[in-house]
């Protein structure tokens, strides 16, 4: 659990091993996910198809998605593009947030992760959103500045990385690891969340 909010945080190697039906069960209603690194590389501008297939549970579950995103200029076609291809998948929108939407501001503030509470109709109930990302300082930050219940880094995919991201890989994010006590090597990832992440929101 994280020392700085009441925002659980949580480590997993793969998005893609996240129990769906257990976050149903637990009462979330609301899954916003980081795209590049999380979903896609930072040139990928397809789903893999067990991406799809998680996206399709989340839709037969009624679990609302969302995509946050730093993305600027071009980037945020592709975003869009990610985005419509989830809507597809779930059969309802999947709204995409970047900083040109909330006057530039980017993650960790929480202008992005408050936007997607409010178009999900749950500002009130924060604890009832969990967000995926691959970095500590833009996505466990925010998603603790706006007070989501849970927030799980997940182990880098694909290809490809902004030069401020890449050093805040090598200098920044494994002092943030160490105080929340995640891993800092893909290898220590784990591959399931602990039952406590799937337990019933209050």
């Amino acid at each position: 659990m994280s020392r700085f909010s009441s925002t659980e945080v949580y480590a997993l190697n793969d998005v893609i091993n996240v129990d769906v039906d257990r976050l149903c069960e637990a009462g979330f209603q609301l899954a916003t996910f980081d795209m590049d690194k999380t979903l896609v590389g930072q040139t990928e501008t397809e789903l893999s198809s067990e991406r799809q297939e998680m996206f399709k549970k989340f839709g037969e579950v009624g679990i609302q998605v969302a995509i946050i995103s730093n993305a600027y200029g071009e980037r945020v076609d592709r975003v869009k593009s990610i985005a419509h291809q989830i809507s597809e998948l779930t059969t309802d929108r999947c709204h995409s947030y970047t900083p040109a939407e909330v006057m530039n501001n980017k993650k960790p503030h929480p202008a992005m992760f408050l936007k997607a509470l409010c178009i999900a109709g749950i500002t009130e109930t924060p604890s009832m959103a969990i967000h995926f990302g691959d970095q500590v300082r833009a996505d466990v930050v925010g998603a603790e500045y706006a007070k989501y219940r849970a927030a799980v880094v997940v182990a880098p995919t694909g290809e490809g990385d902004d030069p401020f991201v890449r050093m805040g890989r090598i200098f920044v994010e494994p002092y943030l690891r160490h105080v929340r006590s995640l891993p800092n090597t893909i290898d220590d990832f784990p591959s399931s969340l602990p039952d406590i992440a799937y337990r019933r929101c209050r």
